[in-house]
């Protein structure tokens, strides 16, 4: 991604984070910074920690240490107390609803937090933001699967969310919704700062200002992305000779 983020706050960070399931440690001691108007992505093997990390930031109770977003420790609370501090996710398999059209869906998500003078503006604002105009009044059940993934988007940008998380966003989607997908982040990134988990290398490049490598529950190297994709120890244990 070009430009730069501002790195003059500290939006988001985590202090020895620790995730214990039984005798497995799924994060292990985890320092993480995460500055306002970053696009950060967090990378890694299966099995490295970064998706368990990415539960603690929304909900998941930590065996031990701190998150703190905004001054405020945010480690524990339950998923709708994080919500209403201004994070939102997108979940790698959309959570929309089938039978509703894409405004309505818009409008489900606005209501959550706003008035419907102010949910009726936002989604209007999102529909023309996320150039969703020719999908709106059609039933979010008979989109392909990119469109689905906008609208799930389109969903937490309606609720004001200004931290947005995104599972894998570019998972199943076509060439070209790919290319839809990085316009639309790089617009996003404009207000809003943005946390990503995803496994396609020439994406990641794409979107990132900074990049955190996950491996066996800590942090194995963090930088931009070409510092972070050229190391040799993130070679070696993730992307692999034939990637390389």
């Amino acid at each position: 991604m070009t430009g730069s983020s501002d790195t003059s706050a500290i939006m988001l960070q985590t202090r020895d984070l620790t995730k214990r399931f039984g005798g497995v440690v799924a994060v292990d001691g985890v320092n993480f910074l995460l500055h306002e108007g970053e696009v950060h992505s967090l990378i890694g093997p299966n099995g490295a920690g970064k998706t368990t990390f990415f539960k603690l930031l929304t909900g998941l109770k930590p065996s031990a240490g701190e998150i703190i977003y905004r001054g405020r420790s945010i480690a524990g609370l339950m998923p709708h107390e994080i919500a209403r501090q201004g994070i939102g996710i997108k979940k790698q398999v959309p959570s929309v609803f089938d039978g509703l059209t894409v405004e309505e869906s818009l409008m489900v998500a606005a209501l959550r937090v706003r008035s419907r003078r102010t949910a009726t503006a936002e989604v209007a604002a999102t529909i023309d933001r996320l150039k969703l105009g020719e999908i709106a009044g059609k039933q979010v059940g008979i989109l392909a699967h990119g469109q689905r993934q906008w609208v799930e988007i389109g969903m937490v940008l309606a609720q004001g969310c200004e931290l947005i998380l995104l599972d894998e966003p570019a998972a199943g989607m076509t060439s070209e919704e790919v290319a839809r997908t990085v316009e639309l982040i790089g617009d996003i990134n404009r207000d809003r700062t943005i946390i990503v988990v995803e496994h396609d290398m020439k994406f990641i490049r794409m979107i990132s200002h900074r990049v955190t490598v996950f491996h066996q529950g800590r942090i194995l190297a963090a930088g931009t992305p070409d510092d972070v994709l050229s190391d040799h120890r993130v070679k070696d244990i993730y992307i692999g000779n034939s990637a390389a």
